[in-house]
């Protein structure tokens, strides 16, 4: 009985190396560098770079854009890679005249659609490897930002060392991660998605508080490049994998903390309780189940 244990063990930890490498093969880079803005630099400030990948909503993702500008302090030298996963509702033109105010950014537009791991994969590796980011913020399209938290997500993470993941209190967290939920802090908190109350929660959460917890929510996250970079995948492929490609949408940060958590045992997984994110949630929920390819896709479609 033993022995069939093992064998099934074994078989499924091989059925699961032959998928990766399936779906890194197949997987489609082809890409458009719709605009460019990132040479600007702000002096010999830290580098935070914001990864925002998108599919269909432009109308939220536009919302977190402005809102990512109006955050933004004097801490840090900021830019904006803004990555598009082949949206059929929107048109590039459409986006780059709507981000056409804004500097030090790119926009880049997939030519296939991929899901959300692909573009966080490819974002990270332009943020580190071609803007020479020290800080990487991952967020999704469907959050709005008050004034100073990057920069106050940024302090927090340089006070735990370079070992460290970071992320914020939020209305919508997610079911894996309770301890962010802003409610623990504010029990009379009630939902709105003006500006006001957003920045007014903003100024009540708890001043300087981190707290070490589980696991950080994917919805809006941060971490110095060298985490990400010790953190790869080795394969015989020049491109690096920071993200397992099995995962194309879901479970992405939590195989990526657990693999971390792993190979790094003194790793940090903190949320910082000054810094408060509304994230619509349902939007980027729609996106990955109604429109955006599916978990299986590579069993339905052939090597690009």
């Amino acid at each position: 009985m033993s022995a069939i244990r093992s064998l099934y063990r074994f078989l499924r930890r091989l059925a699961r190396s032959l998928l990766r490498v399936w779906r890194i093969l197949s997987t489609s880079y082809a890409h458009e560098r719709i605009v460019d803005q990132s040479n600007k630099s702000h002096g010999q400030l830290p580098k935070v770079v914001t990864l925002m990948s998108f599919y269909n909503h432009w109308d939220y993702a536009e919302k977190a854009i402005n809102s990512y500008y109006r955050s933004l302090d004097g801490k840090y030298d900021y830019h904006l890679i803004v990555l598009d996963d082949c949206s059929p509702d929107v048109e590039p033109q459409t986006i780059a005249k709507g981000m056409s105010k804004f500097d030090s950014y790119m926009y880049i537009r997939f030519k296939k659609n991929r899901g959300l791991t692909r573009s966080w994969n490819y974002g990270l590796d332009e943020a580190i490897h071609r803007l020479r980011a020290d800080y990487v913020v991952i967020a999704n399209d469907d959050i709005i930002i008050p004034n100073g938290a990057i920069g106050r997500l940024i302090d927090g993470l340089r006070m735990q060392g370079s070992d460290s993941i970071i992320g914020p209190l939020s209305n919508g967290p997610g079911d894996h991660a309770e301890t962010q939920d802003i409610r623990n802090y504010l029990p009379d908190y009630a939902p709105s998605d003006k500006a006001q109350d957003i920045e007014q929660i903003s100024q009540r959460v708890s001043p300087n508080a981190v707290v070490k917890v589980e696991s950080v929510n994917g919805f809006f996250w941060a971490g110095r490049s060298k985490v990400f970079l010790r953190n790869t995948f080795r394969h015989f492929i020049p491109r690096r994998f920071y993200f397992d490609p099995v995962n194309v949408n879901y479970e992405n940060e939590i195989e990526f903390q657990r693999r971390l958590r792993k190979l790094r045992p003194r790793v940090k997984l903190m949320v910082a309780a000054n810094v408060f994110i509304f994230h619509y949630k349902d939007v980027s929920q729609e996106s990955l189940e109604r429109g955006r390819i599916p978990d299986e896709w590579v069993f339905r479609s052939k090597p690009l």
